[in-house]
């Protein structure tokens, strides 16, 4: 797949929820980029924006500011919302809100048919999906009887089969259980690294920061953080101060920093730590 540089870009983007009572705005004037190939975690506490900002990304909502642009094309023309939609696909909290199919195949097949896709095309893109997030044996299942990992596996592959150049998960690994979680982020690690697909992960599990090259803080609908996971959990006070809490293995570093046995925070994973821990052993 061909490197873009900006696949989507927001320019003082805004959102306000009009209600007779009290105007809330939910996103205020972000603007960032975000390229090919990124695998983003998106943090903020409850009502901070970021599901919000999440659906300006697609264009689900429509700014009430600002521009959402992808490859070009302007969220607020009427004409380019299908394309936006479907080169960014959203995997939501509940996989039953998406289920639309009898089978898992019908349930994949579904959007490239209504993109016009030929029937042959449609069979091996379906095919193709569910042999990237490692279900093509269920192909003939009801998508009602199956987990709720299946579940957002099959969301996941009805979004490949539209050939998207990126996912955005809101929440969509909090009903799962640890196991279900560490399975399906696996999945969109791989997808990330094999096929360059853009991935963002709206979530509340700081350990899945960890899969992320990039992680971005929303607070109060501003983007307060933006940088590598190492960066932006250096400062535990300040993300705690947020509301947030810090992968447990950056914790104890942290602890360790304070009593004198480390010079910096650098470790966010398990890896990581282990190999500070030894050096201080040592």
């Amino acid at each position: 797949m061909k490197s873009i540089d900006s696949l989507i870009k927001t320019n003082d983007v805004s959102y306000v929820y009009l209600n007779s009572i009290n105007p809330i705005k939910a996103v205020n004037k972000i603007s960032l980029s975000i390229k090919q190939g990124e695998y983003i975690a998106m943090l903020g506490r409850n009502g901070s924006g970021k599901s919000t900002f999440a659906r300006l990304l697609n264009a689900l909502l429509l700014p009430s500011e600002g521009e959402v642009i992808v490859l070009s094309k302007n969220a607020a023309n009427e004409d380019d919302l299908w394309f936006i939609r479907k080169r960014v696909g959203m995997i939501f909290q509940n996989p039953d809100n998406q289920i639309i199919g009898t089978t898992v195949e019908e349930d994949i097949a579904f959007g490239p048919e209504n993109l016009g896709v030929i029937q042959q095309e449609i069979k091996s893109r379906v095919t193709q999906a569910l042999t990237d997030v490692g279900i093509l044996d269920l192909r003939e299942r009801a998508p009602h009887m199956l987990s709720g990992g299946q579940k957002q596996k099959v969301g996941i592959a009805a979004i490949l089969a539209m050939h998207p150049m990126c996912i955005i998960m809101d929440e969509s690994t909090s009903m799962l259980d640890p196991l279900g979680r560490e399975e399906l982020l696996k999945v969109v690690s791989i997808l990330n690294k094999k096929e360059k697909i853009t991935i963002i992960n709206i979530t509340h599990h700081m350990e899945e920061a960890t899969f992320a090259n990039r992680v971005i803080i929303i607070d109060n609908g501003k983007i307060v953080e933006d940088g590598t996971p190492a960066e932006v959990f250096t400062d535990v006070d300040k993300i705690t101060k947020i509301g947030l809490d810090v992968p447990q293995v950056t914790l104890l570093l942290h602890k360790l920093k304070k009593a004198g046995y480390l010079k910096k925070v650098d470790a966010i994973t398990v890896k990581q730590a282990y190999e500070r821990i030894v050096q201080i052993l040592e």
